[in-house]
């Protein structure tokens, strides 16, 4: 997988590395080995990063001391796009397969196999590059997994919120079109684009996460607003450019019952809307478990890029305890909650469309 970067690490850049924590005083000592030198235990550790940034080092010593200096990546959030074409499984399957071609012509590793009878799945393992990190966190590996399942006459295409997974999703998405001999493929996504009431934002996510059947929702703790700019006041900051100017686009509150409070009452008041919400839920079983999630506008101004995230879950021990610690989910229930959560937004976003068309609140008509 390793791509031609133009890029060599310094000798300061090697002794900075060397004198942090992370690195454990046994690798360094491994790393004098492979000059065939043997160190003390009782040398001070900036005199070993002192000596060995004077050596010649090579690709295989930065990625020994990268691998040490790495840090998890964090979980990403779930996108989701409907194509409302009928399509065959035999083009999905070269689709995904030209994409794998794809991937792999960038020298990143990719498999296409099939999780289930109804669900392909394309698991890339790719690079980054981020200048802005020190330089041996630089590079960094990731895993995406795009998973494409047939649901009814449907078929939804699902994978990480990132901009990197987004084009090779594009790109799925043309493979198809060709290999289906479709001029367009209808692909719909969650967008309250075409909404411009803030209520409706707003009742877009309350509706949302009170839409899982057989779940009750237990709390609201971290609510995110937004308001936007209006065109007049960029117009009366244009006529008055030294005017003073107050605007106040995002506010976010976290605590219990959020979602309840004066405090947000009186954002809404003002013209803020919700885009970006935690909650937790539990089963409407007794002694149930309690479920957290995460979901947003990735755009909160236009409402477009809907993602959603499963926080984790609190396991009930009995006798009504709850367990202190957060475990993720099982595979089975992130499945079962994926399938719920891509309901109830479906859901959510039909029942605002059809109330602003009521109301006479839609811009347009177009998903």
């Amino acid at each position: 997988m390793a791509r031609n970067y133009i890029y060599s690490a310094t000798d300061k850049a090697l002794f900075d590395a060397l004198n942090q924590a992370k690195i454990s005083n046994s690798e360094l000592r491994e790393l004098f080995v492979t000059r065939g030198v043997l160190v003390s235990k009782d040398t001070e550790r900036v005199d070993l990063a002192k000596n060995f940034s004077k050596y010649v080092h090579d690709y295989y010593d930065h990625q020994k001391i990268a691998a040490s200096l790495g840090t998890t990546p964090r979980k990403e959030k779930t996108t989701f796009k409907e194509i409302s074409n009928v399509l065959d499984k035999d083009v999905l399957i070269r689709s995904a397969e030209k994409l794998r071609d794809l991937v792999e012509s960038n020298n990143d590793l990719c498999h296409v196999y099939l999780s289930s009878e109804n669900v392909i799945s394309v698991k890339i393992t790719y690079e980054t590059l981020d200048y802005s990190n020190s330089d041996f966190k630089q590079v960094s590996f990731k895993e995406a997994e795009i998973e494409i399942e047939f649901s009814g006459d449907n078929v939804i295409v699902r994978g990480q919120d990132n901009p990197h997974v987004e084009e090779y999703i594009e790109n799925l998405f043309s493979y198809i079109s060709n290999f289906s001999n479709c001029e367009q493929l209808d692909v719909e996504e969650i967008s309250l684009l075409n909404i411009s009431s803030p209520t409706l934002k707003t009742e877009f996510f309350t509706k949302f996460i009170s839409s899982l059947t057989g779940h009750v929702v237990e709390d609201v703790t971290d609510v995110y607003v937004f308001k936007p700019k209006k065109l007049e006041d960029m117009w009366k900051k244009e006529q008055d450019p030294y005017a003073n100017e107050c605007h106040i686009t995002k506010i976010s509150l976290k605590g219990q019952g959020v979602l309840v409070s004066e405090e947000l009452d009186s954002m809404y008041e003002k013209g803020f809307y919700i885009w970006k919400i935690r909650w937790t839920l539990k089963e409407n079983l007794p002694d149930s478990d309690i479920f957290e999630f995460e979901a947003q506008f990735s755009n909160p101004e236009e409402c477009t890029g809907f993602s959603y995230m499963p926080k984790g879950v609190i396991r009930y021990k009995g006798e009504g305890e709850f367990n202190k610690t957060k475990v993720q989910l099982t595979h089975k229930e992130n499945t079962a909650y994926t399938r719920f959560l891509e309901n109830a937004a479906r859901q959510s976003m039909k029942f605002i469309q059809d109330k602003a068309l009521k109301e006479g609140t839609n811009e347009s008509n177009s998903i």
